[in-house]
């Protein structure tokens, strides 16, 4: 039995489309949570330095995100989200999510009347506000176009409400 990659996957990389977490990466699938997080910091501070660090956090996340859109798996998942309720995409979302990270993450969805909460438990190594901005882009091509917020962010946890 293998042991599963901790680290960011490949296609979050070339999203973030830092050159030096690119190279550090090289042919390989699983960027380190340390580099990854340098990386995310140095995109932030080159791209988003007059923001306030949580804005500017928030725009890497939403660059992240675009980009990923833009990507053949994005482009995609995009579509698909598009003819989606928050239950459904979420009800479809979270299990491949959970899957595809594999350890050191758990990822959860609660529906609730209102929307429902995104629970990620594991080594959160970049600002919440990433996070907050990446999901942002996704929610945003739900049908219905429900919002997200920041719930709670503290070492180890974070939760997105997602509110129709």
């Amino acid at each position: 039995m293998t042991t599963p990659p901790h680290g960011t996957h490949r296609i979050l990389v070339e999203a973030l489309g830092d050159s030096d977490a690119l190279g550090a990466l090289g042919v390989g699938e699983w960027l380190s949570f340390a580099r990854w997080a340098e990386a995310v910091e140095r995109v932030r501070l080159r791209e988003f330095a007059g923001l306030p660090e949580p804005e500017g956090a928030r725009q890497v996340g939403r660059r992240i995100g675009e980009r990923f859109i833009q990507s053949s798996i994005g482009q995609l998942v995009g579509t698909t989200l598009e003819v989606l309720t928050v239950d459904r995409a979420f009800g479809l979302l979270v299990p491949t999510l959970g899957a595809r990270m594999r350890a050191p993450f758990q990822v959860d969805w609660q529906a609730s009347p209102e929307g429902g909460v995104l629970s990620i438990v594991g080594p959160i190594v970049t600002h919440p506000q990433v996070t907050l901005g990446f999901f942002e882009i996704f929610v945003d091509r739900l049908s219905g176009h429900p919002k997200v917020t920041l719930r709670r962010a503290d070492e180890g946890r974070l939760e997105l409400a997602i509110t129709r």
